[in-house]
């Protein structure tokens, strides 16, 4: 780590060096973590309030104009506008910040934690949920879904019922260079939920304040520390009852394409090809269910229990 990088962070697989705090990644690369993990650089630099200013060809993907957000395709990587917070230019191996005057700390902390490095480990190759994942009995599972279907819910209800945590937010699969397997390495060893999430679960006593409304949970006395292949990936859906049920290799696949990131240009035949064979073979090798539950915390213990017996039934020796 250089002098002028002052924090050193390891989440998702990848090392963070950044030249501003990003304490909601918490876990410190050790050595080993720098020797032997890609790594991303966070830089702070002055950047234009369009792409047009970088000298790249800039090809826009994605505009939330209730957001004031605004993603370009560039040729080496994305260039990503945020109204009243900043601007990102995102590549592989480095994300340059720049704040808005009117921004906090808090505000840049996380663009560049949930959108920055989003789309940088997009560009590592891999398929990138916007999920949670625990481990039960040895096996990984991760629950997708849109925003606000309750995913850091699910997962905290398995952590505090014993079970591992092991990502929030974000579950990438990533490719291993030994043997081309698709990995989940795990996340930063904390949960987002709701403040009304916590007391039901009797999870107070691990909680702190976090920006946006949330509390943070802090799972690091059961947190994974290796990546894992997903076994289960479940689609969370609203029901009246609990139910798990399978769905189709072709379903599958289409459900990988819509809970998955990938920006790229409409004209971008290679990279659209290669999103559809990852998430073909995902398909193939990831089982993939609907997770039905009715909106309820006194269904969440029975909840965990329907997911115990689902895992034991497929899993079990």
């Amino acid at each position: 780590m250089t002098a002028d990088i002052p924090h050193t962070y390891v989440a998702y697989g990848t090392v963070v060096e950044s030249t501003i705090s990003l304490s909601e990644l918490l876990s410190e690369a050790s050595d080993k973590d720098r020797e032997t993990t890609a790594g991303v650089s966070v830089i702070e630099e002055s950047l234009p309030r369009h792409p047009d200013g970088l000298n790249s060809e800039a090809t826009e993907v994605y505009t939330d104009s209730s957001e004031g957000l605004r993603i370009f395709r560039l040729d080496d990587g994305f260039f990503l506008v945020y109204r009243g917070i900043g601007t990102l230019r995102i590549q592989p191996d480095r994300i340059s910040v720049s704040q808005e005057a009117t921004a906090s700390r808090a505000d840049i902390r996380w663009l560049v934690v949930s959108l920055g490095l989003r789309l940088a480990l997009v560009q590592r190759g891999g398929l990138v949920f916007h999920a949670s994942a625990v481990v039960i009995d040895g096996s990984l599972v991760a629950f997708t879904g849109p925003s606000g279907r309750g995913k850091s819910t699910l997962a905290a209800a398995c952590f505090a019922n014993g079970h591992v945590h092991h990502s929030d937010d974000l579950v990438p699969l990533l490719t291993t260079a030994s043997d081309d397997r698709l990995l989940v390495p795990p996340g930063p060893p904390r949960l987002r939920v709701n403040r009304d999430v916590t007391r039901p679960l009797c999870l107070s006593s691990l909680t702190s304040t976090s920006e946006g409304g949330k509390l943070q949970i802090n799972t690091s006395r059961r947190h994974s520390e290796t990546a894992r292949e997903l076994d289960v990936l479940y689609l969370v859906e609203d029901a009246d009852r609990i139910a798990i049920n399978e769905v189709s290799t072709q379903q599958a696949v289409f459900e990988l394409l819509c809970n998955s990131y990938a920006l790229y240009r409409d004209s971008d035949i290679d990279s659209a090809s290669d999103h559809l064979q990852i998430c073909s073979e995902t398909a193939h090798s990831t089982d993939v269910r609907t997770l039905s539950r009715p909106r309820s915390f006194r269904k969440l213990d029975d909840l965990v229990t329907a997911l115990e017996d689902d895992i034991s039934d497929s899993y079990s020796p």
